[in-house]
């Protein structure tokens, strides 16, 4: 890297050149001179520290390997200004790692295969990081600034795991990964901004619900109540607009089969968010049972009505242990709309009905 291009100019606050002033290059954080150089290919030593001539002009070029503290002197070595670090990081700043070493977590090293490892815990003694995954991850190098050309990984993509989150109506997202443990079973309607574009996993240990609303977009408006081992994929689509991209269920879920006593309601009784609001009718006979494979529910039902008292509108089957995630059914718990029209022509015994939904 070109320290300065074109010649640098030392002068003093009126603007006058100060003979014989110093750039004097330094390990950083330290007052141990460091190499610097006179060619781009780092093979040729310069002076340090470089020195103005009769004008304030620093003759030559200078080149630097890594990163510098660099102080600016007069003839006298009477600082003028200090600046640490100075260069980029490349290569070269990584020490070959040694077996002898003890090194810190976070720490960067080159491995004998001439790749590039951070450290992943602390006193990380004796383990080769090209074959010690569990105490090293290989990492590479990338120029920092904004990407505006195509990207071909050739390795893995890989997301920081962050420290457990407890689950929150406003769930607050720690700083120290992209991949967060979400514990407890507290109904997530909101979380927190971290930076729109940016992609999060979380993993739910416990069962909870997660709250459609404008902070918190989820598919078909609908709430989902996660099973422990589910996991959710979601991008920061703008200030306070988190989007739910992918939903995992977690592959535990039991096959279960079973029966329950169906009840029927109309449309016409049910509030905004499906709720009964308490038609009567009386029946001689409710029979119904169910397989639940995964998320897919199977099942079907009988009811023998004497009388259809208040119900009205279509009806839609309840008594379910699942509440469905699927916009085309009423989403109250235990409730499917796949029964048919309540009148004055409806008949009275409804037969064993068939269907299927997703829980």
């Amino acid at each position: 890297m070109r320290y300065n291009n074109p010649v640098q100019y030392a002068h003093d606050s009126n603007g006058l050149p100060i003979s014989g002033a110093k750039l004097n290059f330094y390990e950083p954080g330290t007052t141990t001179l460091k190499t610097i150089y006179s060619d781009s290919a780092l093979s040729v030593p310069t002076t340090n520290p470089q020195v103005a001539d009769i004008n304030g002009n620093f003759a030559g070029d200078i080149f630097l390997d890594g990163l510098y503290a660099v102080v600016h002197t007069d003839a006298s070595d009477i600082t003028i200004w200090t600046k640490d670090p100075v260069g980029e990081v490349n290569d070269t700043n990584f020490t070959l790692w040694s077996s002898t070493v003890s090194y810190d977590q976070h720490t960067f090293v080159r491995g004998s295969d001439n790749e590039f490892y951070k450290a992943l815990v602390g006193s990380n003694l004796g383990n080769d990081p090209t074959v010690s995954p569990v105490q090293w991850a290989r990492i590479q190098l990338v120029t920092a600034g904004i990407l505006t050309d195509n990207v071909r990984l050739t390795g893995r993509l890989s997301m920081d795991k962050g420290a457990d989150l407890a689950s929150a109506a406003a769930l607050t997202l720690g700083s120290d990964g992209n991949y967060f443990d979400v514990t407890g079973t507290t109904a997530i309607t909101s979380i927190s901004d971290v930076g729109v574009g940016t992609v999060i996993r979380l993993h739910f240990d416990d069962a909870l619900t997660l709250t459609h609303s404008a902070d918190l977009v989820l598919p078909d408006d609908a709430d989902i109540v996660t099973v422990a081992g589910d996991e959710a994929t979601f991008v920061q689509y703008d200030v306070g607009d988190w989007r739910l991209t992918h939903y995992q269920p977690s592959l535990m879920r039991p096959y279960q089969q079973g029966t329950f006593t169906p009840i029927l309601i109309g449309s016409g009784n049910l509030s905004d968010d499906g709720t009964d609001e308490g038609q009567t009718y009386n029946a001689s006979l409710t029979t119904g049972s169910y397989i639940r494979i995964g998320q897919l529910v199977h099942f079907q039902m009988r009811i023998v009505m004497t009388s259809l008292g208040t119900l009205s509108g279509d009806m839609k089957a309840g008594g379910l242990p699942f509440q469905c995630i699927s916009s085309s059914f009423a989403c109250a718990v235990g409730v499917c709309n796949c029964v048919g029209p309540v009148g004055a022509d409806a008949p009275n015994n409804v037969p064993p009905r068939p269907a299927s939904f997703w829980a």
